[in-house]
């Protein structure tokens, strides 16, 4: 009588939430197609959807928790198809949300995900995160041990594991390292082959990016503590900041001149980022107080382009390199340019002829694709530009896209975010989805919530 009754109160449930997400979906779709007919010059008049599924999303995610834990994660989609809304207050009350950090897609059915997980310090009484990494094989999560986070290069031929005793490169996931590189440590040069700095304790990036070389033998590193390395098995070298930086900084600001002898004195690089071109030759980066870089691989800056938004945050290179797109950001919006790279090169680029790819989003995490970019912005939309410029689709998932990572054969997108929640997105799947806020066909396959201590939500 009790499980009868429960299946009751779940069809009931099942019903309300069906019929309140499939009204606000609908709602917010015709909402965003009267905004986009004057890109969102003129505010449609009409009020924007009011949504009161979170007066129950208490009782719906416990009913995900007890589906999961009855190995009936399978059914959920049939009677709660997945939205993110309803839980945005629910999410902070939870103190063990997890971020998701950095994935790789490995293949159509094994990724690597790594994952800020929070803890708790009974010392300070304070949260801190310990980052954990995983990979997901035969339907389940097993974690890596040992390995605090990983990298892949553009031509996804060689994957990079951060170890404590040093960063190993595999041409798998599964491979016996093909090299270990030592972590950093005493004497970092300048491009030229001058001291950059020296009697440097062991610096192990862990926290920041890391991508490797195609040829096995390389991978940058970098982050906005210090800044960006090209580690091999002979040196470290400085690649940003460079002694072009140095000497403008210290042209601008004499009251805090940056010591060529010792780089790490001043400081960090807020919102640094940094991509590898397909062909392993350049590297654009940038921070929020810099133009949008073009870097060679061996240190020297070849070029440079202001930002159309106000700070520099994201930086990508076309498939086939001839072109980089750059993102800048204010708040949580943002704007996104296509420059030609050759032109860049040169330094002849004509004042602002450039590709507006986007003018709406912040921009944490992208790929390149054949057909252009697709980019995930701080709103939680995923969205796709063609390399022209033209706007494809764009998809909302909701919160802050933190990273994804796309299949070789373009079919999976795996999507991930800072509140936790992991995406695997079938693309140009040639359906429409009546209950997803958006403009594609893509379809979700599967999500996996990281909100509880010691479960992983399939939904």
């Amino acid at each position: 009588m009790f499980k009868f009754l429960q299946n009751i109160k779940i069809r009931q449930l099942s019903n309300k939430y069906k019929q309140d997400s499939f009204k606000y979906t609908k709602l917010v779709n015709d909402y965003r197609v009267l905004g986009e007919k004057t890109n969102w010059k003129v505010r449609p008049e009409v009020e924007a959807p009011e949504d009161n599924r979170h007066t129950y999303a208490k009782q719906l995610f416990e009913t995900l928790v007890q589906f999961n834990k009855s190995g009936k994660a399978k059914e959920l989609r049939t009677l709660f198809p997945p939205q993110t809304e309803p839980f945005y207050s629910l999410t902070e009350e939870k103190p063990d949300i997890s971020n998701i950090h950095k994935i790789i897609a490995v293949s159509d059915e094994i990724f690597l995900v790594s994952i800020d997980e929070s803890k708790f310090s009974n010392e300070n009484n304070k949260w801190f995160f310990q980052r954990n990494c995983y990979v997901y094989k035969d339907s389940m999560f097993q974690v890596l041990d040992g390995v605090g986070d990983f990298g892949i290069c553009p031509q996804r031929k060689i994957i990079a594991f951060l170890k404590d005793d040093g960063i190993h490169l595999k041409e798998n996931w599964d491979d016996k390292s093909k090299l270990v590189l030592a972590w950093p440590q005493g004497t970092i040069y300048f491009a030229d082959g001058t001291i950059a700095a020296k009697n440097q304790e062991t610096l192990k990036f862990l926290g920041d990016t890391c991508i490797p070389f195609s040829d096995g033998k390389r991978v940058l590193l970098g982050g906005f503590c210090n800044g960006l390395f090209l580690v091999d098995d002979e040196k470290t070298t400085a690649i940003f900041p460079d002694k072009q930086y140095i000497a403008d900084y210290a042209s601008e600001d004499e009251r805090d001149p940056l010591n060529e002898k010792d780089i790490f004195s001043h400081g960090d690089y807020s919102m640094f980022h940094f991509s590898l071109s397909h062909s392993n030759e350049l590297i654009s980066l940038g921070h929020q107080c810099s133009s949008h870089h073009l870097y060679s691989v061996n240190g020297s800056r070849l070029g440079s382009v202001e930002p159309i938004s106000a700070y520099p945050h994201y930086s990508l290179f076309s498939k086939d390199d001839t072109q980089a797109c750059f993102n800048s950001c204010h708040f949580y919006n943002g704007g996104t340019l296509a420059v030609q790279v050759d032109e860049l090169k040169s330094n002849q680029l004509p004042e602002k002829q450039f590709i507006e790819l986007d003018t709406e989003s912040r921009v944490y995490a992208g790929v390149t694709t054949s057909f252009g970019y697709i980019i995930g912005d701080a709103k939680g939309y995923i969205r796709a530009r063609s390399y022209s410029g033209e706007h494809l689709w764009d998809d909302y998932l909701g919160f802050n896209i933190q990273t994804m990572d796309i299949t070789a054969d373009e079919k999976f997108l795996y999507v991930g975010t800072y509140k936790g929640i992991l995406y695997k997105i079938e693309l140009n799947a040639g359906v429409i989805d009546l209950y997803k806020i958006g403009t594609s066909n893509n379809r979700e396959i599967t999500r996996w919530l990281f909100w509880e201590k010691d479960q992983i939500v399939e939904w």
